[in-house]
């Protein structure tokens, strides 16, 4: 990990002047890849952005693992996999968003 003088140059040099989700929500409303949203629903400081990025992003799918924290990838590492094999699948055969085909929203 980081020693506590490099998490605070961290902080102060880079996330302090990052822009948030809610900041960037013109230019996600016009995202246009598909998009995989993955989040346990164990991590709490992660569901609302993870919900904002559902409810912005045109091409967004939101799976919410049970019982997984924000290491979602060593907690669960065969739904992560699963999942991203199903995104990856319907990126290049272009079926991501097909379930969509009749529906305006």
């Amino acid at each position: 990990g980081l020693s506590p003088e490099g998490a605070a140059l961290t902080m102060l040099n880079l996330q302090r002047d990052r822009p948030t989700l809610w900041d960037m929500e013109a230019e996600l409303r016009t995202f246009a890849p598909p998009l995989l949203v993955l989040v346990g629903d164990e991590d709490h400081p992660c569901l609302d952005g993870s919900l904002f990025l559902k409810r912005t992003v045109p091409t967004a799918a939101l799976h919410i693992v049970p019982r997984a924290g924000h290491t979602i990838t060593m907690e669960e590492p065969v739904v992560v996999n699963a999942a991203l094999q199903t995104l990856f699948t319907a990126a290049t055969d272009g079926t991501w968003m097909t379930h969509r085909k009749n529906d305006n929203t």
